[in-house]
């Protein structure tokens, strides 16, 4: 009797694995299709990014250049928007 369980549970086992085996396919099929969208859409959030940091160096710097602020205000405003 204690045989039979062994074969048994041997059979189940090589079962389980090869369950287990098809259930963790899709997980990088699934974070590769993240990454190729993630990277399709990089260079214009970056882009974004990049002009939205030179349009307020370049406005902040003409509010600095009229004295209608300080440099001080100027960076803390750069960096309030950067965190």
């Amino acid at each position: 009797m204690a045989g039979v369980r062994h074969l048994r549970a041997l059979g189940l086992e090589v079962a389980r694995r090869r369950g287990i085996a098809q259930r963790a396919k899709p997980p990088p099929t699934a974070s590769y299709q993240a990454l190729k969208w993630e990277a399709a859409y990089e260079p214009a959030v970056g882009l974004t990014l990049t002009t939205a940091t030179v349009l307020t160096m370049a406005v902040g710097g003409w509010f600095v250049w009229q004295q209608q602020m300080t440099v001080g205000q100027l960076t803390a405003f750069t960096m309030y928007l950067a965190s």
